[in-house]
């Protein structure tokens, strides 16, 4: 009856802490492609060929260095792009021919156009509505004809390329009104001037065409009473518009996005404002700018990503991000690209639906199995078994793969809801093999199981873990310091150097090639030097990691039959690994060797004449309790080194 090896491994997904992009899972949580043919997935990148000018490149999930408007369209799902137009801007930046220029670009590629006319020749928001260089002689109607022409000339500008906005925003972020003082809303006089610069401006837009939506744009979409009251009069003195912009940054509104408790009252904050809103004034709404600290990616999509679904359920028009390219431009911290990378950040997948989840691992991940099973004759079944689980629900496994010795040898897919997995085999051949398994979840993320070591063949053992072990890690120091006459505990007490020796006599009972067999564990790669009478090899003990036991072989050539003497000592200042097992395996067709008697240091039971308190210690020297030692391994008890299998 054949014997059956089972390994249990609890896997671990690796994580690598990289602070600029955190390790994160996904989850659909819209469907974007369902909804782009009615909602505006947007953003304004008018800082784009100034950017360019100064050398500014952008690099697509692949890195390769491509146009930006190409990445926001194929990386991002971005539908419709957003321009701002000075009058008379230094430099041409923003001025009528730049924005033309880039909006054949963004023509060319099938994207939705948005114009936002500042009336000024610079920046327009509530804290400034500066009037034109070339307009501050003119008088309320003078401004008013300027509003016109200055429309008008720009639409005109882009239908001569055949291109006609879908959106025409006339004023930026006007809370108290525009041009001012003239346009300020702080007087009777100022508001109805306000809303004659925007019906000139109405006017404008829909001779060039009735299809072009018109908006009027506050900023603080958390600010409910003073868009009402805005909106209010804009209602009293005939306003004419169609949709209703808001900008909504939880920094400015100053909102938490830090949790998910905070996203959700953040989001709900908003929707409740554009909904009183939008029943009050019977007009659409729409987030004109939107966005998040750059340095804080995740929380910019968790948050974009649960408002635009919100928006979306709740019937909005569209969400625009103002100038996720930026890079820190003149101070401005709320860009969503990576001045490392040149990447668009994971900020801007929320515009696909994308919402991302932080990790720090994705599933728990141990590998246990006897240490007095590591050993097996040809025609034993090993038996491999997985338990695989991520530590999300956002993720499932999709498949489990095998490998023996870098090979690999068997993939499983989920049957139901179980986390096992089992491969087993019983056709090895002789020799050692390292095993191991690949687990890959539903997102394509891989990781690898610790490693596994075996030996299929049935070697002469010189010694095995009987008397203890072979050598003294590095971290043993610590534990010399705080364990009583701590002795090394093995062939080779800790105050022996790296010269000392170990030796056998072997009788080989034929001339030929004979394997030797050593099992090690070591924290650093190890030499070990490895002697029969006076001919010398070396043993290279590559680093294992956690404690597990790893096959080294060497084959050596016996000339002459009979007594030999093997000896192992250490190679390097870095002394011993620590070893549990050497054996010999002799030719095909050749009888056993004979072992002699062992001459090794330490071997005697060194409890057994002194008075050691009961205590354990793992390797690095820190206690550990009782129920700890259940799941073996190597420990320090009562001053000598001890396994537990």
């Amino acid at each position: 009856m054949k014997k059956s090896l089972l390994f249990t491994l609890f896997l671990f997904f690796a994580f690598a802490n990289v602070r600029a992009q955190q390790l994160t899972v996904e989850q659909t949580i819209f469907d974007h492609d369902a909804n782009a043919d009615t909602f505006a997935f947007g953003a304004d990148i008018s800082w784009l060929s100034q950017q360019e000018s100064w050398g500014t490149y952008y690099c697509n999930r692949q890195g390769k260095r491509t146009d930006l408007m190409t990445i926001l369209k194929e990386d991002f799902g971005i539908n419709a792009l957003r321009f701002r137009v000075w009058v008379n801007p230094s430099g041409g930046w923003s001025g009528k021919q730049d924005v033309i220029n880039l909006c054949k670009r963004a023509h060319a590629k099938g994207f939705k156009i948005m114009i936002s006319f500042h009336y000024s020749d610079t920046w327009a928001d509530s804290g400034s509505q500066t009037i034109p260089a070339q307009w501050t002689d003119h008088s309320a109607d003078a401004l008013a004809q300027k509003v016109y022409e200055h429309t008008k000339d720009v639409l005109t500008g882009l239908k001569a390329v055949g291109i006609v906005p879908v959106w025409v925003s006339l004023g930026n972020e006007t809370k108290y009104g525009m041009l001012y003082e003239t346009g300020r809303t702080k007087t009777t006089e100022g508001v109805k001037n306000f809303v004659r610069f925007i019906n000139e401006g109405a006017r404008a837009v829909k001779e060039i065409s009735e299809d072009i939506i018109t908006i009027i744009h506050l900023p603080n979409g958390h600010d409910e009473s003073t868009a009402r009251s805005m909106f209010d009069n804009l209602k009293k003195y005939g306003a004419n518009y169609d949709c209703i912009g808001l900008s909504a940054y939880p920094r400015w509104s100053h909102l938490d996005v830090t949790n998910d408790a905070q996203v959700a009252s953040a989001v709900n904050k908003y929707i409740t404002v554009f909904r009183n809103l939008r029943s009050r004034f019977g007009k659409p709404v729409m987030v004109m700018e939107t966005g998040h600290y750059g340095t804080e990616p995740l929380e910019a999509n968790r948050f974009l990503a649960e408002f635009m679904k919100a928006l979306i359920n709740d019937g909005d028009l569209g969400c625009f991000y103002w100038e996720p390219e930026a890079f820190d431009n003149g101070g401005y911290n709320l860009g969503a690209w990576s001045a490392a990378t040149h990447q668009g950040t994971i900020a801007m997948d929320a515009f696909r639906g994308i919402k991302h989840t932080a990790v720090d691992y994705y599933a728990t991940a141990r590998i246990t199995a006897p240490f007095d099973t590591l050993r097996f004759e040809r025609e034993e079944t090993v038996q491999m078994r997985a338990y695989a689980k991520t530590s999300t629900t956002v993720t499932s496994i999709s498949k489990v793969d095998f490998y023996l010795n870098k090979k690999r040898v068997h993939s499983l897919t989920p049957q139901g809801n179980s986390p096992y997995f089992t491969y087993e085999t019983d056709t090895l051949p002789k020799g050692i093999f390292k095993f191991y398994a690949v687990v890959t979840d539903n997102q394509d993320h891989t990781a690898n199981s610790d490693t596994v070591c075996f030996l299929v063949d049935q070697p002469v053992v010189l010694q095995e873990n009987a008397a203890g072990f072979l050598g003294c890690s590095d971290p043993e120091v610590t534990v010399a310091r705080k364990v009583s006459r701590y002795t090394g505990g093995g062939y080779m007490p800790a105050t022996h150097d790296r010269e000392t020796s170990l030796s056998w006599e072997v009788t080989f009972p034929a001339a030929g090639d004979y394997d030797f067999y050593l099992r090690y564990h070591s924290d650093v790669t190890r030499i070990v030097k490895f002697f029969v009478d006076d001919n010398t090899n070396f043993l290279q003990c590559a680093f294992s990691p956690q404690n597990r036991w790893t096959y080294v072989r060497r084959t050596i050539t016996v000339e002459t039959p009979g007594r030999h003497v093997i000896r192992v000592q250490g190679s390097t200042e870095k002394g011993y690994p620590d070893i549990d097992f050497l054996g010999i395996t002799s030719p095909e067709g050749v009888g056993p060797v004979h072992g002699g008697d062992f001459d090794g240091l330490g071997a005697t039971d060194a409890l057994s004449t002194h008075d050691v308190p009961k205590a354990a210690f793992d390797l690095s020297g820190q206690r550990v309790v009782e129920t700890s030692l259940r799941s073996g391994g190597i420990y320090v008890i009562d001053g000598r080194k001890v396994m537990i299998r």
